[in-house]
This record gives structure tokens, sequence and C-alpha cells, in this order.
């Protein structure tokens, strides 16, 4: 009788894999929750998949490259088995793994264009408010086309209105209806 006994993938037999060989599995612990599969199909470091089975289609998704030594880049394998689990918890909840990264990933990015539609409008109609003046300013910018134009007189007495009829109201409270 053939007993299902777990396989265990240590650092040993990863470095010892040779370019081409046979790929080596470790089961994640648990019924159905999928393995690790390292494959080395040329002097690179090995890589790690998490396999795993929909509908009866075994399905990969890479995790990385095993790090052989510690300056190497990559990942150490009990962070390949972090990583696998995390995918084994979203493939017994959510059954395929790889349909619910991508739908993760079109979310992701529907947040990001609102995010990025909002702060357009933002600031466009801070852009448009910006254009916009209170009365006060454009009869300054009345009094500063005048001056050039007009005499001394006529401008010294937009400026007492403005000055005593603009300043001095708004001061006491008058709104008097003018956007001020």
């Amino acid at each position: 009788m053939k007993t299902n006994k777990p396989k265990v993938v240590n650092d040993q037999k990863v470095r010892g894999m040779q370019p081409k060989s046979a790929p080596l599995v470790e089961s994640l612990p648990g019924r159905g929750n999928g393995a690790l599969l390292f494959k080395r199909p040329n002097a690179n470091p090995p890589v790690c998949y998490y396999r795993y089975h929909v509908n009866g289609k075994q399905k990969l998704i890479k995790l990385g490259a095993y790090r052989r030594y510690p300056r190497d880049p990559g990942f150490s394998l009990p962070e390949l088995r972090d990583m696998a689990t995390q995918y084994a918890r979203i493939a017994t909840t959510h059954g395929d793994v790889k349909a619910y990264l991508t739908s993760q990933r079109e979310e992701e990015a529907e947040r990001q264009k609102a995010l990025e539609r909002a702060a357009e409008e933002r600031q466009r109609l801070e852009q448009i408010e910006a254009v916009h003046g209170t009365f006060q300013e454009l009869f300054l910018d009345y009094i500063e086309s005048r001056r050039e134009k007009a005499t001394q007189r006529v401008v010294k007495e937009l400026e007492r209105i403005f000055d005593v009829d603009m300043l001095q109201l708004n001061r006491t409270g008058f709104r008097g209806g003018l956007n001020s």
C-alpha cells in the first residue's frame, strides 16, 4: 500500500538542483492547498512557483527566484513558503488565484483612475475659482487700467470710491449683495 508521505524540500536539495533537472515539489500542509514547485531550466538560480488545481487543470503562479546564498537576489525558502501559504488561503476562499489577483489589479487600477479623475476635477475647479475674482479685485483692475487713460483727478476719485464705499462698508459688515 502506498502512503502519501508529505514531501519536504530543504535548502540543500534546492541548491543541489542541476540545470534542466526534474522539478522539486513540496506539498503545502492540508489537502488541496497546492504545492511549491522548483524548476531550474538553465544555469540561473531555481525559480519557485505556487502550483494549484482549478477544475482539474494545473495552474502555476511564479513566486520568484530562490536565493541560494545570503547575498544573492531572490527569496529564501521560508519566504517562498509564506507566499505560497497566502496564495493557498486565497485559493480556498476564492477558487482561482490568478483570476482573483487579476480582478484585484483591475479594481486597484479603477480606484487609481478614479482618484486621478477626482484630482484633475479638483484642480480644474481650483483653476476656475482662481480665475474668478471678487468685485473689489475687478474694481482695482479697472482703476489700474484708467491710470494711463484718465486724468489724475479721475483716478483719485476712483480710489476714494474704492476706499470709502467698498473697504469701509465691508469693515462695518455691509455686503450689499456683492461678492467680496
